[in-house]
């Protein structure tokens, strides 16, 4: 079930208000912080504002929910790609794929963000809009 304050969060983080959104966030995380999609929009807002270990840890907190979500696992290893923890985003990106192969935006990620011989490299990572 959505809370008032999880709509709000996400309204207010589509249209770039961070502060807003983290206030609305932290609300619909205390009326229940047994929701993962909350937690992962908690780990969109931190790492927008360039607060990366915080978005690591609420996604990692998200996976922990819903361990069987791929979506949640993209989610983490953008969190790890971003706060250069390559080897980590390999691990969690290998483990969305083993849950959902044919989802495009984690094949993506695994393509773009490593070379072939599987050393990490930059790329055009991509967090699946899907709920």
């Amino acid at each position: 079930m959505r809370s008032s304050a999880l709509d709000a969060a996400r309204s207010a983080l589509e249209s770039g208000d961070l502060d807003t959104a983290e206030e609305r966030i932290r609300l619909a995380i205390k009326e229940d912080n047994r929701n993962a999609v909350a937690h992962a929009y908690h780990a969109e807002i931190l790492a927008a504002k360039g607060r990366l270990d915080g978005a690591v840890k609420a996604y990692e907190n998200a996976v922990a929910l819903k361990p069987e979500n791929a979506i949640l696992w993209n989610g983490l290893g953008l969190a790890y790609f971003r706060a250069r923890r390559l080897e980590d985003a390999l691990a969690v990106l290998n483990r969305a794929a083993s849950l959902q192969p044919d989802m495009p935006e984690i094949q993506n990620n695994l393509g773009n963000s490593f070379q072939g011989d599987r050393r990490p490299k930059t790329g055009n990572l991509v967090l699946s809009t899907r709920d």
